[in-house]
């Protein structure tokens, strides 16, 4: 047979065959590695067994990383635990290929956490293991800083911090980054502005084992099980007051020896945190600038906006317990923190915390369920609470797993009095009663006037609008309330076609509609949001001798970060407000007058938490404005609900949140139920929702005789109805079938859009997107697991039999 000759050098070695399995032996004891592989398949959600060579006996632990040959591809995995046999035929197993030489980078609380997330939300181990772990980088590994750090090293370490934060405890005046000198929160501080505060303290100081000393082998005393606290806080206006003040709470848990996991919206937040506890003498963990680039810092950063390696090294950090505090989005919500740690969330209601890859877990929840496991402390800030929250404070009718019971922290009313800006609405009502000639415009006379007299004080104003787009919402014509649905309480939609308004949430079609609140007759008009450039030129006719500043996400400047102490006019969106730098350019400074625009397009959102979402949103607004003792001033103007007004002016959100609760709770909507959102292909949604028992529902037929012994729903019953009593003006959920009203656990089917990433050309090439239906299920708290268990078995169960279509869902949404 003749070749192709080749020249000198270049030719074909012969491959290195590698050593077959057969001539490998198992290790001595425990030889069988169960493994959960990345494979994100909701069928092949268990572990695999794999044989450990002698060889590998030492390296492989459970936690530890490892590369295996899984059908025809090789794909990494993590070692859950070793055991002497397997439930699989030894013959058919086959060896570990290759172990990660990067020790354990799972401990066994983090297996815990993960698999209580996996079954709380409807995934598997792999689908949290994609989200939790950072990409490895091989170089990081390689860097000596590292290395488990000594023991000895620890507590020096974590001593010289509690000698520093003694030290500096009662001085409300610290340096920072030698150059600013900035205030901070002290104890007495804590103990004058807020009622439980030394409750507070008490819970973060009681520590059993301070995270430095954490072995494999840390199991908490039975005095300590079921231990965990948790807190709700109110923000308290000023400028960079919220974050003082949790800055306070993290050092004292790092004081008390507990590691800290912070969770916020955005990175703007995050520095905003990351500045107040540098106050304190806490340092970003990065790397020097010097040449040999050591690592140093004492709070590690987990977000999108840092490079891979930085988050995979901030992350190994965390793990090894160099660091005690990390800061971040909603990645680190899967911190892997150790012991008792504390758990804080900013803004729980926010939208950035629905994550959104299976299994769509919200960051909320997963850090309640993580507090449990770790018998740590949760705290929840924010300037409006979450209906949620309001839900924890009763301590009753609340999901088990990812809820419990809450202690309020609230600010006196003394200090709330001193600390708010003066909130006026200038609605037609108002302004018609000061006879304000240009009633009815949509910045009024005396909003201008007001704007004039700060910019003369030499103070920047501040104005705000919703949103930098149009948007068009169904209302009456008559009192310009959003139209809702008779059945469910959803906002209305206007179809293209000039057909019947139909329910965005359950899909009903709106006919004879009427207004609940006057009366008129089912009649709609449109809603249109002005944006931020139209706002600017109508400033510039009047203001044309102050500069004029946009602060916006879609503008091409984007979003200002800081602006000077100076007379000037910022237009922004919600979300968007650039933070003012004081004259002396050492700390934080205020606007003197803060006007939030277009009121009225609060009245047409149409979200779940659209109400808590917009009074957070101005209440984060008004914070940055002066208060009322230094004449500063908030105005609203146009046409409101009246609690978003009262909820602002009083600075108190239990107003609104109480309202929303005793609505839900009327409607039966979350928190008083669990509620889980259903998608994808018409024929796999119906399907899905007939096998769990959602559409095929008895109102005569009795739950008690469908529920097990230990409190759990036969697999082959249907869902319960849902029942309503009325007692005393307060709705209560059950499920019990005694004589009463009842409701369908089933809302929907609505069709969806397709979505927004599949372009005109392949529309023919994927038809079922064309068809896209959405489903809301409800139940009863106490059947939440069920529930989430038959979701995930019949999802499972459409991918393994490769049934056309997609197929997804998420229980506790934040939006139906």
């Amino acid at each position: 047979m003749l070749e192709q000759p080749s020249l000198d050098g270049l030719a074909r070695k012969p491959r290195r065959r590698k050593k077959s399995d057969s001539t490998q032996s198992q290790a001595d004891n425990c030889p069988i590695a169960h493994i959960v592989l990345d494979v994100q398949a909701s069928h092949l959600g268990k572990t695999f067994d794999y044989i450990v060579s002698k060889d590998q006996d030492d390296y492989a632990k459970p936690g530890c990383m490892v590369r295996v040959k899984f059908g025809t591809r090789r794909v990494n995995g993590i070692i859950w635990s070793r055991s002497e046999s397997s439930t699989t035929p030894i013959s058919s197993l086959k060896f570990i290929e290759k172990i990660i030489p990067i020790g354990e980078v799972v401990s066994k609380s983090f297996m815990e956490d993960i698999s209580s997330i996996a079954d709380a939300y409807g995934g598997t181990r792999a689908n949290i293991i994609r989200l939790a772990l950072p990409r490895r980088i091989a170089g990081v590994d390689k860097e000596n800083l590292l290395d488990d750090i000594h023991l000895s090293k620890r507590v020096k370490w974590i001593n010289e911090l509690q000698k520093n934060f003694r030290s500096n405890d009662n001085c409300a005046i610290s340096q920072y980054d030698g150059s600013e000198n900035l205030r901070k929160t002290t104890y007495a501080r804590m103990i004058a502005t807020y009622n439980n505060a030394n409750l507070l303290k008490q819970s973060l100081e009681d520590v059993h084992k301070p995270y430095y000393l954490h072995h494999e082998n840390s199991s908490l005393s039975n005095n300590y099980k079921n231990n965990c606290k948790a807190f709700l806080i109110d923000a308290l206006p000023g400028a960079m007051r919220w974050a003082q003040d949790l800055a306070w709470i993290i050092v004292t848990a790092i004081r008390a020896g507990r590691q800290v996991a912070v969770v916020l919206p955005t990175i703007r937040e995050v520095n905003d945190v990351m500045r107040a506890l540098m106050v304190y003498g806490l340092k970003p963990y990065k790397k020097s600038q010097n040449p040999s680039g050591t690592l140093s810092g004492d709070v590690a950063r987990l977000c999108a906006y840092d490079s891979p390696a930085d988050r995979y090294r901030a992350w190994r950090a965390i793990e090894k317990g160099i660091v005690p505090c990390v800061l971040g989005t909603r990645s680190a919500m899967y911190a892997p923190v150790e012991s008792q740690a504390l758990f804080v969330i900013v803004e729980d209601g926010a939208y950035q915390y629905a994550d959104g890859m299976m299994p769509y877990a919200q960051a909320r929840g997963v850090m309640r369920l993580r507090t449990q496991n770790h018998n740590g402390v949760f705290i929840t800030m924010s300037f409006a609470r979450s209906v949620i929250s309001q839900n924890e404070l009763k301590g009753k009718n609340l999901a088990a797993k990812v809820s419990g019971p809450l202690i309020e922290i609230k600010p006196f009313n003394t200090i709330v009095s001193n600390a708010c800006p003066w909130v006026r609405l200038l609605n037609l009502d108002n302004l018609n009663k000061i006879n304000d000639p240009s009633a009815g415009s949509r910045i009024p006379y005396t909003a201008l006037a007001s704007i004039r007299q700060t910019l003369d004080a030499n103070l920047p104003v501040l104005l705000v609008t919703a949103q930098d787009d149009t948007v068009q919402r169904a209302a009456c014509k008559k009192c310009h309330s959003m139209a809702r649905c008779k059945r469910c309480t959803g906002p209305l939609d206007l179809p293209i076609d000039g057909s019947a308004p139909k329910c965005a949430w359950c899909g009903s079609a709106a006919i004879g509609w009427k207004c609940s609140n006057c009366s008129s007759g089912s009649n709609f008009i449109e809603a249109i949001r002005v944006g931020v450039n139209f706002t600017a030129k109508e400033i510039f006719k009047i203001f044309n001798d102050v500069p004029i500043i946009i602060s916006s996400a879609k503008q091409k400047s984007g979003v200002i970060e800081w602006i000077d102490q100076k007379p000037m006019i910022v237009i922004c969106t919600l979300g968007a407000e650039p933070r003012v730098l004081s004259s002396s350019k050492n700390s934080c400074g205020e606007y003197g007058l803060v006007a939030i625009l277009d009121a009225w397009t609060s009245l047409y959102n149409t979200g779940l938490d659209s109400r808590i979402d917009t009074l957070n949103a101005w209440m984060k607004a008004a914070s940055m404005c002066a208060s009322k003792n230094r004449g500063g001033s908030v105005l609203i103007l146009g046409e409101t609900y009246d609690i978003l007004a009262k909820s602002l002016e009083e600075w108190d959100s239990s107003i609104l949140s109480k309202q929303e609760l005793q609505e839900r709770s009327e409607a039966l909507l979350p928190p008083t139920v669990c509620v889980a959102r259903i998608w994808g292909f018409r024929q796999a949604v119906v399907d899905t929702l007939n096998a769990i028992g959602a559409m095929s529902v008895d109102v005569s037929e009795d739950i008690t005789k469908v529920v097990s012994k230990n409190g759990d729903l036969d697999s082959s019953s249907n869902l319960p109805m849902l029942k309503v009593e009325t007692k005393d003006s307060e709705s209560v959920v059950s499920g019990d079938s005694s004589e009463s009203e009842y409701l369908p656990p089933l809302l929907g089917i609505v069709p969806m859009k397709p979505p927004s990433t599949l372009h005109e050309q392949n529309s023919q090439r994927f038809e079922e997107l064309n068809d896209r239906v959405k489903a809301v299920v409800r139940v009863p708290l106490e059947y939440r697991d069920e529930l989430v268990n038959r979701l995930k078995k019949e999802c499972a169960k459409h991918f393994a039999m490769r049934k056309n279509g997609e197929l997804k869902f998420s229980v506790d949404p934040k939006d139906l």
